[in-house]
């Protein structure tokens, strides 16, 4: 936790524009546009600074709040990257459509299935884990000379008994269990210990999702998140103490087997009841932080204790395996009871999937449909969270299964081996996992590509130069025409590149399922029956299967290798940073509702901070003029349904924001139409958005992409781009600015000048003094 620091008194009078970036990180000294800027609040990883001169376009200062520190330039950050399956399926708990009230039984389903999903992925990385060290290393290959012999990490594994070996290969996974706890605990005190607050519902005449948003308890999620990672916690470490008692129970042929039976029992009593629990509303619903309503001290209390319940039963497995006595010949089949639990974890998957599925079905029946957007409908007709939760499903299982395979493949041959290499007998839903990569990635390329070059291009294309040729009406030159056209048809396949894609990744999983089906033992007993002609189907199908079950190996492997890769690349290289930083940004932008080992959400620090510094201001007397980028206008729009008792000292403006085009789609329930309109009736006159057509993340926070004068009605102001003719004394064209370089156009300054007279007038005086206020601050 850093140090308090000491910043210079600056003044807080008059009209302060406040800058707030987006995802990629803009360095404060190009948004003061200023080499030297002064830190004014917070610490090294988020703060506020300030230009030393005063502020210009219209008002007194000018500050910048720069939080992407909270994001980007750290080495474990990077490796965050390896945990995109918890971050799709906490996602996916906010995706839900639009409820119409306060309650909704099928959105309260969602969130209880979405849970159990989360744990299932939790111990499938356990199970992973164990089925490499404790099957494979241990179980298999330290019992084989010519396996074990070649490698020191397993040559010593020869002289000791099956049971004390998974012991052994236990030990990796204890670990991996405490890397993640210690990640979670780590990042809840530094991105979610905001001070409490006695404060509760701000609105009450609002749209649901901005009565939630709007309350400051929203985001200080420390008490769920804390009960969520101690049921995962004990959950992870019980099914750990089963699998260890249940492989040393099946060598133990003494009187001591029902000692292994009962460990076993208790193991997944455990587990099961864990489970049972995070599927109920009190695991942990965040709603009840700002409702008054928090769980029952005695039920915190059990759920706090799972942990030390769950090390107790794992150390009396450790104990049980080293006591068992071993005299008969070692085994040559996997590790008993994986195989087992790996089919139970994709039992349980399948049914909280369908769960799901259908709840999901029906909250989008039932949602809000006062105000509907036929522009920019709910992303997949409203089913996103479902889908999510399958991609996060299928990621998971595909990694597991890849870096499965390839230590495998290292250490002898994972699957029929020749020339007398080792032959590791591996869980049959790998193969699964296996072919439907295999079926995902292939026909995916060839299917995005011929829907992109063959619909969506010229379809998009066409609408574009439909608009260029309206938009840049006077001007006679077809090349410039179809350059123009070009970028913006490119930038306007944001808007239906989901849907295809959600098909290709569907489509895949459905083939590479199907293929693993026709080959189970019961479909090939059917096709031996008399009268089957399916012979050459077979050849073919037998062909395809191998296909893909050596290809889907080989990239499943390479798709976990290339994610560690990826992420110490974006760690090293500040362009691949921002790149990947935009994608993870969005998926972090959500607190940790239903997975406590996702990567933190850095809003539950920006925006309580954020909406400090602006009440310190208005209590100091002064205005603000909120100038938000990109994520930025996210933050900042979150942020200001928390002021709604200052409006009056509050503007807004936004450029390159995806509130409307991709938020209010992918959550509608939190910024869908109703919230935005009733953020726009907030500020009336005082909010401006600026957009371009080039731009393939920002868009319009109204319903029409249409061209607003600066007079019109707001807060829409769509902004030519790029210029059309050669400038004077120039050699070629002006570049496509898009998503990038709003305030360099002449009407963001005018936007800055509008917005500060309107909140001109004498101030009014001081609530509290901003000395005081300051001092309540916790420093960090």
């Amino acid at each position: 936790m850093n140090e308090p620091r000491e910043f210079p008194d600056r003044p807080l009078d008059g009209t302060t524009e406040l800058r707030i970036h987006g995802v990629s990180g803009t360095p404060v000294t190009s948004m003061l546009d200023d080499p030297h800027p002064q830190q004014v609040w917070g610490d090294a990883t988020a703060g506020f600074y300030r230009r030393p001169a005063d502020g210009n376009d219209g008002t007194d200062h000018l500050e910048a709040y720069s939080w992407g520190g909270l994001t980007a330039g750290s080495s474990v950050r990077a490796a965050w990257l390896l945990l995109l399956p918890f971050t799709l399926v906490n996602v996916a708990s906010w995706a839900h459509p639009a409820r119409r009230g306060d309650r909704s039984h099928a959105v309260g389903t969602m969130s209880g299935a979405l849970r159990v999903l989360a744990l299932t992925l939790t111990l499938t990385l356990v199970l992973a884990t164990a089925i490499l060290t404790m099957d494979v290393l241990a179980w298999q290959c330290g019992g084989i000379e010519q396996c074990a012999q070649p490698h020191w990490y397993t040559r010593w594994l020869l002289e000791r008994e099956p049971a004390t070996r998974v012991v052994w290969g236990a030990v990796p996974v204890l670990a991996l269990i405490g890397a993640m706890w210690r990640l979670s605990r780590s990042t809840t005190e530094r991105y979610e210990r905001q001070p409490d607050t006695d404060e509760r519902t701000c609105v009450t005449d609002a749209p649901t999702g901005a009565v939630d948003m709007s309350n400051r308890a929203f985001w200080l999620g420390r008490g769920p998140v804390t009960r969520l990672r101690a049921m995962h916690l004990g959950a992870a470490l019980a099914f750990l103490a089963g699998l260890v008692a249940y492989a040393a129970r099946s060598v133990d042929e003494g009187a001591s087997r029902a000692t292994g039976l009962a460990l076993t029992v208790t193991a997944a009593t455990l587990v099961a009841t864990l489970a049972a629990v995070l599927a109920t509303p009190l695991a942990g619903r965040r709603r009840d932080l700002f409702e008054g309503r928090p769980p029952h001290h005695a039920f915190c209390k059990a759920v706090l204790s799972a942990p030390r319940v769950a090390g107790l039963l794992l150390a009396a497995a450790a104990a049980y395996a080293f006591s068992v006595p071993f005299d008969a010949a070692q085994p040559d089949n996997a590790l008993p009871g994986a195989q087992g639990a790996k089919n139970l974890l994709v039992a349980v998957q399948v049914a909280a999937l369908a769960v799901l599925f259908f709840a999901n079905a029906v909250a989008h029946r039932e949602r809000d449909r006062t105000q509907p957007d036929a522009a920019h409908p709910p992303l997949l007709r409203g089913m996103l969270a479902t889908f999510l939760a399958i991609l996060g499903v299928a990621i998971a299982a595909a990694f597991a299964a890849g870096l499965t395979f390839r230590v495998a493949d290292y250490l002898g041959c994972p699957d029929k081996c020749a020339n007398g290499g080792v032959d590791f007998d591996l869980p049959v839903s790998y193969l699964t996992a296996a072919r439907s990569f295999a079926f995902i990635v292939v026909p995916a390329a060839v299917l995005a590509a011929g829907y992109y070059f063959t619909v969506a291009k010229p379809r998009a294309r066409r609408a574009a130069l439909a608009n260029v040729e309206t938009e840049y009406a006077g001007y006679d030159d077809p090349d410039r025409s179809a350059a123009i056209a070009r970028a913006q048809a490119g930038a306007a396949l944001t808007d239906v590149a989901a849907g295809p894609f959600a098909l290709v990744v569907l489509v895949g999983i459905a083939l590479g399922v199907a293929a693993s089906l026709l080959h189970h033992p019961i479909a090939q007993r059917l096709s031996e029956q008399p009268g089957t002609r399916l012979t050459g189907f077979e050849s073919a199908l037998d062909f395809t299967t191998r296909y893909a079950t050596g290809a889907g190996t080989w990239l499943a492997g390479a798709f976990a290798i290339g994610l560690l890769l990826l992420g110490r690349l974006a760690y090293r290289n500040p362009s691949m940073r921002r790149t990947v930083g935009i994608v993870w940004d969005l998926g972090t932008f959500w607190p940790r509702a239903v997975h406590p080992f996702a990567p933190p959400c850095y809003c539950e620090r920006t925006i309580p901070e954020f909406t400090r510094r602006i009440e310190q201001v208005t209590d100091a007397g002064g205005r603000v003029v909120v100038s938000a980028h990109s994520q930025g206008t996210v933050i900042a729009f979150a942020a200001l349904l928390q002021l709604s008792d200052r409006r009056d000292r509050l503007a807004l403006l936004t450029y390159g924001s995806p509130l409307h085009r991709l938020y209010a789609r992918a959550f509608p329930h939190f910024f869908g139409l109703p919230v935005l309109r009733w953020g726009r009736d907030m500020l009336g006159d005082r909010w401006v958005n600026l957009y371009r057509r080039s731009d393939p993340i920002g868009g319009p926070v109204t319903c029409a992409d249409r061209d607003v004068p600066a007079d019109a009605i707001r807060p829409d102001r769509r902004l030519r781009d790029p210029a059309f003719a050669v400038p004077d004394y120039a050699f070629d064209y002006p570049l496509t600015r898009g998503h990038s370089h709003y305030p360099h156009d002449p009407a963001f300054a005018a936007s800055v000048r509008t917005l500060a007279t309107e909140l001109g007038g004498d101030a009014a005086p001081p609530v509290v003094p901003a000395q005081a206020l300051a001092k309540g601050v916790r420093a960090r």
